[in-house]
């Protein structure tokens, strides 16, 4: 499941100008409740365990956020994205269409530079290609599943 789902309900605020990060949670969703014994507090103000894991997490989600958008960048001026779509015929007859999502064109991927692959490798972008290229092996699962 990816970061973006699990972090929810919550999210860190930044405030334009200024390193400081803050937690906010998405009250109005009803996936937290005063039932479920979970508190952001202790009875003495400070974080509780709970709040301190699910500020850790969001952490390291906005922390990968820069990498990320580097290396999307980077296809995108290589122009190793290209735009796809997903057509599954479901059991029942109906169609599922799944648009606006762009893979990594593995073709053009393989006319990268010597020196674009070294730097590729160093930042971890050829590993994050290949992971790429062996999930799109399970759009038959994923079909089915649906």
């Amino acid at each position: 499941m990816p970061a973006y789902v699990r972090r929810y309900p919550f999210i860190l605020s930044t405030t334009p100008g200024s390193d400081v990060l803050t937690l906010c949670v998405d009250e109005a969703d009803g996936v937290l409740s005063d039932k479920d014994g979970l508190n952001f507090f202790e009875e003495d103000g400070t974080p509780s365990d709970h709040a301190k894991a699910a500020l850790d997490f969001c952490r390291a989600y906005h922390g990968a956020v820069g990498p990320t958008q580097d290396f999307v960048k980077a296809l995108s001026e290589k122009g190793l994205l290209i735009e796809r779509q997903a057509n599954v015929a479901k059991k029942d007859g109906q169609n599922f269409n799944l648009t606006g999502f762009h893979v990594v064109d593995a073709e053009k991927a393989q006319r990268l530079s010597k020196d674009e692959l070294g730097e590729w490798w160093g930042k971890g972008w050829l590993q994050a290609i290949t992971a790429h290229q062996i999930s799109m092996l399970n759009w038959g699962d994923l079909a089915e599943r649906v």
